[in-house]
């Protein structure tokens, strides 16, 4: 018999039906019974565990594309309606519950099923893959997982498994757009967010289905200047967020005597802003064109290029398994330097639990899924790479546009308290990243801070590293902000005002100048970090 699976999503990614339900009351002579009742083969029940990790896996395991609830709950029993308001709430789900909510009995289970090793992978290796799935479903290791014996291979080697889609029927795994060793690379690379973030009771539900890269920042060959492990990051975030009185609240401050929560709540949130229409969009082009010059248009067209067929990877044009494949956006595996270069300055900046932060740039969204699991942070990235942007609404934490960078005005004013932006300026004309960046001052809350990292890269000949304008960077900014009074009507009134600096950062991300392990901290690039001033203050 056969039960139809509707159209649903896993991953963030749409699934098409199968032939076969999963976690379905099977009857007839077609297998053996395990104790829930559900089809399994005969071979399968010469270990009594098998059909036990079945049982729990349809029970604590939403089937791909269950719907969930905003707390992570089931909407639903298997076989029941579900609300008629379920399916606009939540889109689908795969990864197993967080280990609280099974005191990690499963996660123990499948763990023994898999050290049953070659024996019960021959005798039933559905079981032993389902329960390959649950253990790095389950897997919180900030290192990427290791896949002994090309195991990723041997998965796509297996009859349940084939191009561009598995099943592990009984069992609740399967796609319609990837592999078996598809997905274990995927979990070997990404850890499902919901097991380890700092809003442990608030974000746990909505997080089902997100994916944060792993990346081991605090290894020893990394060298990087913040020693501080994921496991403490999280246990500051929380305990820093049980004295706040509201989100993004820094400290406290003493006015008219009293004691006050600074800064005050914010007046917008992240479900306030919708990124805008193409038209809008159009319409900025055309009125910028003709201010600059039809060449203005074209000044992106090599980047979008080039990273549009980064983001692609090895996948499909749409998929952006580029995302994905660490050596794909930067030529070689640099997430331990990103992510410590995201630590350091989130550090830095003081970011404060429930902050609402600006990602410039965002590429994957990656750094912004670690700001949300690290220091609860809410973000917003805007990206130009189209595929880039997709995969991040997919998978990552926060919410994405794809438009081009240098149309920042439709932002609300004064509504976040950071923005972060990571070898993306770089890629603008001096003038466009003049503007934009006297535009997004604007956007952040008074006291707010902005960060403009990797600028002049030493990643060309000295000739050509000096040519570029930004490479001077006193100067640079200094006329740059200059001219911000000269011709912004926000800055000329006094309504925006800032205080600004530069670090080199080769004496800002590693623990050593002297051995710094990747291209990305060589000299001259520098951090440009920019605070918001009251109104009394101007450019410094």
């Amino acid at each position: 018999g056969s039960l139809p699976v509707p159209h649903q999503r896993v991953m963030g990614e749409s699934f098409a039906s199968l032939a076969y339900s999963h976690c379905a009351i099977f009857g007839g002579s077609h297998g053996g019974i395990g104790a829930s009742g559900l089809l399994l083969p005969e071979a399968c029940l010469a270990d009594d565990r098998v059909p036990w990790l079945l049982t729990e896996t349809c029970r604590l395991c939403p089937p791909l594309g269950t719907p969930l609830g905003p707390d992570g709950s089931l909407f639903a029993a298997a076989g029941e309606a579900l609300p008629g308001e379920a399916l606009a709430i939540a889109e689908g789900s795969g990864p197993c519950l967080d280990t609280t909510q099974d005191k990690a009995a499963l996660a123990d289970l499948a763990a023994h099923v898999v050290g049953r090793g070659a024996e019960l992978q021959r005798a039933c290796p559905v079981a032993w893959w389902a329960a390959i799935v649950v253990t790095m479903q389950y897997s919180v290791s900030t290192r990427v997982l290791d896949m002994p014996g090309s195991l990723d291979s041997i998965a796509d080697s297996q009859v349940f498994s084939w191009r561009g889609g598995f099943s592990l029927a009984p069992f609740p795994f399967w796609s319609a757009t990837r592999s078996l060793g598809d997905y274990i690379r995927f979990m070997s690379g990404f850890l499902a967010a919901h097991l380890l973030i700092c809003d442990d009771r608030g974000r746990t539900g909505p997080t089902v289905g997100r994916y944060i890269a792993r990346a081991a920042h605090t290894k020893p060959e990394c060298r990087c200047a913040s020693r501080s492990t994921d496991w403490q990051l999280i246990h500051r975030c929380r305990e820093r967020k049980g004295r706040q009185m509201h989100p993004g609240m820094s400290g406290m401050a003493v006015v008219g005597g009293n004691l006050v929560p600074m800064p005050p709540p914010r007046r917008i949130n992240l479900e306030d802003i919708q990124c805008p229409s193409g038209q809008a969009q159009e319409a900025f082009i055309r009125r910028r064109a003709s201010e600059v010059g039809e060449e203005w248009i074209g000044r992106t067209a090599k980047s979008i290029d080039k990273y549009g067929r980064r983001a692609a990877g090895n996948g499909q044009p749409g998929q952006g398994r580029g995302c994905e494949e660490p050596s794909a956006e930067w030529r070689e595996d640099l997430r331990v330097f990103h992510k410590c270069v995201l630590v350091v300055v989130l550090e830095r900046l003081d970011v404060a639990p429930g902050a609402l932060v600006l990602d410039w740039g965002t590429g994957c969204g990656h750094k912004l899924s670690w700001a949300a699991q690290l220091f609860d942070t809410y973000g917003l990235g805007l990206d130009i790479v189209e595929d880039s942007v997709e995969w991040a609404r997919r998978h990552s934490i926060g919410n994405f546009c794809h438009l081009d960078g240098r149309f920042v005005e439709w932002l609300p004013d004064d509504a976040f308290d950071v923005v972060i932006s990571y070898a993306a300026l770089m890629h603008l004309h001096p003038d466009d990243q003049c503007q934009v960046v006297v535009e997004l001052i604007g956007k952040v809350r008074v006291g707010g801070k902005l960060w403009f990292g990797w600028n002049a890269p030493g990643i060309n000949n000295i000739e050509e590293i000096n040519r570029k304008p930004e490479t001077d960077k006193d100067w640079f900014w200094t006329e740059c902000f200059s001219s911000a009074l000269r011709r912004n009507e926000r800055w000329a009134s006094g309504e925006v005002a800032a205080f600004w600096d530069t670090i080199v950062e080769s004496q800002l991300f590693p623990d050593d100048p002297q051995s710094a392990e990747t291209y990305l901290f060589w000299p001259p690039a520098y951090s440009l970090f920019v605070t918001r001033l009251q109104s009394d203050f101007r450019a410094g």
